[in-house]
């Protein structure tokens, strides 16, 4: 709808495309993932001072929250499918100092046993080509 609206106003044109961008990719670690089953309930977030703990969430759910705290997107590419309960530590995150706590590569390695690697990956982007700066009236 949002798009819609800003095509019609602003007369904006756009077109999609891909693009190799710089990435985190989350892959299968090396032993099995230290992700358990959900447990009955509703999906739910709860977080405390050192933890956030999943319930009843796929992965997906922890590549969009880690996409939003990271330089760059994060790409599941796990293939992992399933709801899941599973908690990562994220004391000292991020580390001012490496002494202080793990890194989020440590965290998600050592607690979800998956890692996260640097890569080059093609991304979806929105390209906009033209914007009016006046927008048509109601």
């Amino acid at each position: 709808m949002l798009q819609t609206l800003l095509t019609e106003r602003f007369q904006m044109k756009l077109h999609r495309e891909k693009k190799e961008l710089p990435v985190y990719v989350l892959l299968p670690g090396k032993g099995a993932p230290k992700l358990q089953p959900p447990a009955d309930g509703d999906p739910n977030l709860s977080r405390n001072a050192n933890a956030v703990t999943f319930h009843k969430f796929p992965i997906s759910r922890l590549t969009f929250l880690l996409t939003r705290r990271m330089d760059r997107p994060v790409v599941d590419m796990t293939g992992l499918n399933d709801l899941y309960d599973f908690t990562i530590d994220l004391s000292g995150l991020p580390p001012a100092d490496p002494s202080t706590g793990p890194s989020i590569f440590t965290a998600v390695e050592e607690n979800l046993g998956l890692k996260l690697e640097a890569r080059s990956f093609p991304v979806d982007i929105l390209v906009i080509d033209q914007v009016e700066r006046v927008p048509t009236e109601n």
